[in-house]
């Protein structure tokens, strides 16, 4: 791994703590004139999920809230309420849905700015990975890229970057 895509990658773990990390898809860099910039996807863990109780209980006040007002605008026919999902019922099941952040840096290589160095991290969408992966080869299709974005899963990373393989606990 060259000097760059190591300062890169120590960028997003600055900012995107690695016990978060999934996997990062990297792209290979573009060199224009004297610059070179680099793009990454990054699938991350929630920073806080939602318990499923809290989920059931912000769904019913957005319901409630939504019958007062429409209480306020017009009379209401009267209707048979639906069944209430059971409060300590499990949520639907469906993919786990991760954060999805976009990685960018700018370097400058030569001049009299040579080695300037940006790092934007943006979180740009949540969604499951097998979403992020068809994301990333549509990049790659669109790109002609024949090599594609590099896949680096959290323990590669850890590696990479000389990590420990463990976390601390406190007792």
């Amino acid at each position: 791994m060259d000097e760059v895509r190591e300062r890169f990658l120590r960028a997003i773990v600055e900012r995107i703590p690695l016990d978060r990390i999934i996997e990062v898809h990297v792209f290979a860099p573009m060199r224009q004139g004297i610059l070179e910039s680099g793009v990454a996807v990054v699938a991350a863990e929630r920073e806080s999920p939602v318990a499923p109780e809290q989920e059931g209980q912000e769904l019913q006040e957005l319901q409630d809230e939504q019958t007062a007002m429409e209480g306020e605008l017009a009379p209401v026919a009267e209707v048979e309420p639906e069944a209430a999902p059971e409060p300590n019922s499990a949520p639907p099941e469906g993919p786990t849905r991760h954060e999805i952040f976009s990685a960018r840096y700018r370097l400058v290589r030569k001049g009299p700015d040579r080695g300037k160095w940006e790092c934007e991290i943006v979180s740009q969408a949540d969604a499951p990975l097998p979403t992020v992966d068809a994301v990333v080869r549509g990049v790659n299709e669109r790109a002609n890229d024949a090599l594609g974005a590099e896949r680096i899963d959290v323990a590669a990373l850890r590696e990479l970057l000389g990590a420990p393989t463990w976390t601390a606990t406190t007792a």
